[in-house]
């Protein structure tokens, strides 16, 4: 994400923006925000950059949410379901979101920053120069949202379930193209997840004709607001004009006056037409059953036509549009000084060590400090404020408890030499250590396939004995992109947290208020929505069956003053489902014996452990 704003000087608000940019460039939290590019309905959106170790720095968007926002618990709560959805939004033609979190009160998004225009702005452009945009390229424009809506109507939850996602704002302010002819779709903040009917949302004369009359989206709307957007590119003008009122009144028209780009753009080819007119239909029913089916039939249509086009070539155009200094990457400005203080200057000296040389005839995964610090087994200096054992105190309760709650400190972890320390701040789960061999960054990505054997050998090769620093051997032996790692580091660091979830016995303690030296915003990795993907991954059906054995006959009470809702729990569909057979005053076994398929048993059991673990259920 990297456009600029489109307000005129002249304005108040341009005037404000101005003014903020004086204060630029300024330090928030491990990001440098640089400059301002603009301000939504309900965030400030910064080109800012990314501070790492050894200085590691990474253009990126920070979009933040305003502070009078704050008190709208409906638009945090959409803040919050966007950065939740652009997690699971793996696609090149997708903005990627690389963090969410919290910094002095405010919640962000830290975003790809995308080095070019929207297409809003490239119409204009070529407006202003008499130009429309060339067929074959809007053809490939469409294509690469297309490809991007493909992969977000087809995206999963963690637990495997369709999220039936419909972006619902799909319109040129939404589509990013880099100067190196990238096609990226941005903006998941209205998004809907799910099914059921819901508020009208998106941009006059985008939005499907079945949206204004309260009917509910799917993702046939999206290509409705696709096609649109090609339309007025091969058009050279909206196909709605006039005022807010009179452009949804010409979209419910559309059941009687449906559109034909052939009467206003007699030049485009009538099989290109028919494409673009069969996306418009104002019934769903008539339109492309999917996005992948519109796409292949642009490119049939690119094909038949002998059309050839390609990313080269759409950055040759806008070459010709926007001078050389526009296209020019940005010049940062000086960083404040307290932003080049090395990342890893607070690390214990002890924890750095030589790394063996890499063998063939084995594969070792490195010493790597500055991805996982270790954790001695010597006990801490300060008193717990609580301790007990884990035969007694199981950790998911400790890990519910201290999010609820929303605690700051360390929860420390023992049995005989292991030993894992979690990092609290208002209750997320900010950073781990541990002295597990198994934790260790190489055995992790070597054991999840995220490297090979190859990949580490090439890496190990740039190891030196005095850093052994693996994430910086994998940038330099470009194994790994600097998005693929951070990626492959924030899984990392939440895998081995959640690691805990299997401990079931050893020694506990919490020590109130203890930080790392280092700021924990610099992880983030999450509070109640990442302790239920835990619960997914480290309790099979087995195990809470033989868990939940004792609470099978017990009386399960919702607890009126339970500190916290269920929506912060992110369930998945088939919990959501679960959670309506826990009745008031009955019990697991009654819950149990009302399923109707074997395969609903799993999402039930997990949700009466995580209702009485954070206190949305007291066992009578």
């Amino acid at each position: 994400m990297g456009t600029e704003s489109r307000e005129s000087e002249s304005t108040p608000s341009a005037r404000s923006e101005a003014s903020a940019n004086r204060e630029l460039p300024t330090r928030f939290g491990r990001y440098v925000l640089l400059s301002r590019l603009g301000k939504g309905g309900m965030a400030d959106v910064y080109r800012a950059q990314a501070l790492g170790a050894s200085g590691f720095v990474k253009p990126v968007v920070i979009k933040r949410i305003q502070p009078e926002v704050l008190r709208q618990q409906s638009s945090v709560r959409m803040f919050i379901e966007e950065a939740r959805l652009s997690a699971v939004l793996q696609h090149q033609n997708i903005v990627q979101i690389f963090d969410f979190g919290e910094h002095q009160g405010e919640y962000f998004l830290a975003m790809e920053w995308v080095h070019g225009k929207d297409l809003y702005d490239l119409t204009r452009r070529a407006s202003e120069r008499g130009q429309k945009v060339p067929l074959p390229l809007a053809c490939y424009i469409a294509m690469g949202v297309l490809a991007g809506l493909d992969s977000a109507h087809r995206a999963c939850s963690a637990a495997g379930e369709p999220l039936k996602l419909v972006h619902r704002d799909v319109n040129p302010t939404n589509v990013l193209l880099s100067f190196e002819g990238e096609v990226k779709l941005t903006d998941f903040g209205v998004a809907r997840v799910g099914v059921g009917p819901c508020e009208v949302r998106g941009k006059p004369g985008y939005i499907p004709p079945e949206q204004l009359t309260r009917k509910e989206p799917d993702a046939r709307g999206d290509l409705f607001a696709l096609g649109v957007t090609l339309w007025e590119l091969l058009a050279g003008r909206p196909p709605f004009q006039g005022e807010t009122l009179e452009v949804l009144k010409q979209t419910v028209a559309l059941k009687h006056r449906p559109l034909r780009l052939k009467e206003v753009a007699p030049e485009v080819p009538a099989a290109l037409c028919e494409v673009v007119d069969r996306c418009v239909r104002a019934n769903p029913d008539e339109r492309y059953a999917s996005a992948a089916e519109a796409l292949d039939a642009l490119g049939d249509f690119l094909q038949s036509a002998g059309l050839r086009v390609s990313q080269r070539a759409l950055a040759a155009w806008m070459a010709s549009l926007y001078t050389p200094e526009e296209r020019t990457r940005p010049v940062d400005p000086p960083l404040p000084v307290e932003s080049a203080r090395p990342a890893e200057s607070t690390r214990p000296a002890e924890s750095v060590r030589p790394v063996e040389s890499a063998r063939p005839v084995e594969v070792r995964a490195p010493q790597s400090p500055a991805s996982l610090p270790r954790v001695t087994t010597q006990e801490p200096a300060t008193p717990p404020h609580l301790a007990g054992e884990l035969e007694r105190v199981p950790p998911v309760r400790l890990l519910a408890r201290l999010m609820v709650a929303r605690a700051t400190g360390k929860l420390r972890f023992e049995n005989q030499r292991q030993a894992k320390e979690l990092f609290f701040k208002a209750g997320r789960l900010v950073s781990v250590r541990s002295n597990l061999e198994e934790d260790r960054l190489g055995r992790y990505l070597l054991a999840n396939g995220k490297l090979s054997p190859e990949q580490w050998l090439r890496a190990a090769g740039t190891l030196t004995p005095l850093s052994g620093r693996l994430p910086e051997a994998l940038l330099a032996s470009r194994v790994l992109t600097p998005n693929e790692l951070a990626e492959s580091l924030h899984s990392h660091r939440s895998a081995v947290a959640l690691g805990v979830l299997r401990w079931t016995s050893g020694r506990f303690s919490f020590h109130e208020h203890e930080l790392p030296a280092r700021d924990g915003t610099e992880d983030c990795l999450g509070g109640l929505p990442l302790l239920n993907e835990g619960v997914r991954t480290h309790y099979s059906l087995e195990r809470l069956a033989r868990d939940q054995e004792s609470l099978r006959d017990t009386p399960l009470l919702r607890n009126p003053h339970a500190p916290i809702t269920q929506d912060e729990l992110a369930l998945s569909a088939s919990e959501l489902r679960a959670v309506s057979l826990l009745k008031p005053g009955g019990t697991l076994g009654s819950a149990l014996s009302s399923l109707r398929r074997p395969e609903d048993e799993l999402p039930l059991r997990r949700v009466a452990l995580l209702f009485t673990e954070v206190g949305l259920l007291d066992a009578a």
